[in-house]
């Protein structure tokens, strides 16, 4: 980035941090801190910022001393937040708000509820396209609720306000938001199990005679003919060489 590019993401993102993290969908703790990667995602959503990197983001704090902006082990923020809107109660809710939650939990949300995950509260926004932009940071293709702030807070939620666009909620029942139906569970299916296939000789065609048997039993009767030619054959070459030998 040229000094120029690097001067204009310090503006933006000293607005960001210090002023409307609210409008970007972003929840500071209490220290003012915002997660880095969630910081990343929310600017990647927005026109011209798609490109920025953490390094981008290590040049604004090297190009200025002190920098208007700090960072820890995980997040970042704006060194001065005075016009940052404070986390407030309030009365005047409309009545609905929208959230959005991954698909993966939907089926037991819809029978145990809500409560907040890696945050210590639930984002909701009065804005339904603000909500669909948070649920696609934690899932492609996210579900949303649509909560009904006053049966919610007959249920015993206490929600609070941030800046124009985020509400939080401690906690909300299952009959207090709607959604679209549940998905219909997939019938378990027995995987069939692999035939075996026939177990083959290590050495086919081969024959291994029966060691324990009687020698003659173990013989067919073409082996036992076999045998007696060879042994009349035998006998035969010994009486012939007899013969000769009493005749010299």
């Amino acid at each position: 980035m040229t000094p120029k590019e690097t001067k204009k993401l310090e503006k933006f993102l000293f607005y960001v941090l210090s002023r409307r993290p609210d409008e970007f969908g972003l929840l500071p703790d209490a220290q003012g801190y915002v997660n880095i990667k969630t910081l990343l995602q929310a600017l990647h959503e927005e026109a011209g910022w798609k490109h920025i990197r953490q390094a981008n983001i290590n040049a604004v704090l090297l190009m200025r001393q002190p920098p208007a902006i700090e960072l820890n082990a995980n997040g970042i923020r704006a060194c001065q937040r005075e016009q940052m809107p404070p986390i407030e109660l309030t009365d005047k809710l409309p009545k609905l708000l929208y959230i959005s939650i991954r698909r993966r939990a939907h089926r037991v949300i819809n029978t145990k509820g809500v409560y907040p995950g890696a945050l210590p509260h639930i984002l909701l926004s009065p804005d339904a396209a603000m909500a669909r932009r948070l649920g696609l940071r934690i899932d492609n293709e996210p579900v949303q609720l649509t909560v009904q702030t006053a049966s919610a807070i007959d249920a015993g939620t206490s929600f609070r306000k941030f800046g124009e666009h985020l509400y939080l909620a401690d906690f909300l029942a299952p009959d207090t938001f709607s959604g679209p139906p549940l998905p219909k569970e997939q019938p378990e299916t027995v995987t069939p199990r692999p035939k075996q296939p026939p177990q083959r000789s290590e050495t086919p065609g081969s024959y291994f005679p029966d060691l324990k048997a009687d020698p003659g039993e173990s013989l067919s009767n073409k082996q036992r003919h076999r045998r007696g030619d060879t042994n009349w054959k035998k006998n035969r070459r010994l009486a012939r060489k007899e013969k000769e030998r009493q005749r010299r």
